[in-house]
């Protein structure tokens, strides 16, 4: 397989959910944020991913302002181009270039065509950004050029046969072998010699169980040492060698500090045969109605409803039923940014890479929580 991640830590620092002030997605705390970058540095990871959108555009403006320029060489920075706002090649072009601006670099490590999907692939190909992309790598401009995507695993294979990537990067983890690209896409991209970088490890946190419901608990404390679910999810795809890198949106020092002894944990075709039963188990187990992984691409609503929370909390329900605490976060919407204050328009879905009928969650919501 392709070396170019053999200088790479296996753990990536994903800066798609960086701590804010506040809350606010546009004010992102750079103090704790360049603490976290520091101890992730100081502790070998190397691999640091934004994209154009991230944070309203100010993610790759944080990295471009915390990462060091005296030892650009030692790490590597993976940005994105927003296909969904390129209409025409001047449009990639100035994009690309007001991106080594916001990061502060002469040059892009990884650089992806963000979000694929069978649309989106049609306007890759008909405004044909592949031969824009791989000038730019004649330049120097770009080192890497790969794609994410976010359909199912036709496109992926259509898009995946098309061009001889450098990288790929799918939707992956013990919840979705047979979602989107997932544990078949991973195979058809190892059998070409493609490296895959794996994002949503832990579905978009979900999978870290930090209120752990009976039926889960029962079958963690099953595992051998007993794990916690963290654990188990980064081991679980740790043990997979097609697995080039594992990307984590961390929020916080203390989630960095629990996943960088995870990369080192468990080398791959090392996990026990019971192991990976149990793992299975798990996933029997886990009853999440609602694909979201809190990725925020639905903020834009015009409404100000907070989709992601009410789809987090539809699925924490799905455990416990409704309970106080929900009812009473939900209770505590203000007017007009309540669910039952959508206006139908439909712009929340178009923009989910999970292709969630939120319009239907959030009508759901109100008989769940009684508002």
């Amino acid at each position: 397989m392709s070396n170019i991640f053999s200088s790479v830590y296996r753990l990536g620092f994903g800066a798609m959910r960086l701590p804010t002030v506040n809350g606010d997605p546009l004010k992102i705390d750079y103090p704790q944020g360049q603490e976290m970058i520091s101890y992730a540095l100081q502790n070998g990871i190397n691999y640091f991913d934004t994209a154009y959108v991230y944070h309203g555009g100010e993610s790759e403006k944080f990295l471009g302002s915390s990462l060091p320029k005296n030892t650009r060489s030692k790490y590597f920075i993976a940005t994105k181009l927003p296909v969904s706002q390129v209409e025409s090649i001047v449009d990639a072009d100035r994009i690309f270039h007001e991106q080594l601006t916001r990061l502060q670099t002469d040059y892009i490590d990884f650089y992806l065509l963000h979000n694929l999907n069978s649309s989106a692939w049609t306007k890759v190909l008909s405004l044909d950004l592949i031969s824009w992309a791989k000038k730019l790598k004649s330049q120097g401009l770009i080192k890497h050029l790969g794609f994410s995507m976010h359909d199912s695993y036709q496109v992926f294979e259509t898009i995946l046969n098309y061009h001889p990537w450098d990288f790929c990067q799918i939707q992956y983890n013990y919840l979705d072998v047979d979602y989107q690209a997932g544990q078949k896409g991973l195979k058809l991209a190892a059998s070409k010699e493609i490296p895959v970088v794996v994002m949503e490890p832990l579905r978009g946190g979900l999978l870290a169980f930090s209120d752990c419901p009976p039926a889960i608990s029962k079958v963690i404390s099953q595992f051998p040492g007993s794990p916690c679910s963290l654990d188990i999810a980064f081991s679980w795809l740790y043990n997979q060698p097609e697995v080039s890198l594992v990307l984590s949106g961390m929020s916080t020092l203390n989630q960095l500090k629990q996943n960088i002894p995870l990369a080192s944990k468990t080398l791959p075709g090392s996990l026990s045969t019971s192991f990976l039963d149990l793992v299975s188990q798990l996933k029997s187990a886990v009853n999440l109605p609602v694909p979201c992984t809190y990725c925020r691409y639905c903020s834009d609503c015009p409404q100000k409803i907070n989709i992601p929370n009410v789809l987090n909390w539809i699925n924490q329900a799905a455990y416990s039923g409704p309970t106080p605490f929900h009812q009473k976060m939900y209770s505590q919407i203000p007017p007009g940014q309540r669910p039952s204050d959508c206006l139908g328009c439909g712009l929340c879905e178009r923009a989910c890479p999970q292709k969630i009928s939120i319009r239907k969650w959030l009508s759901e919501s109100q008989k769940l929580f009684g508002l």
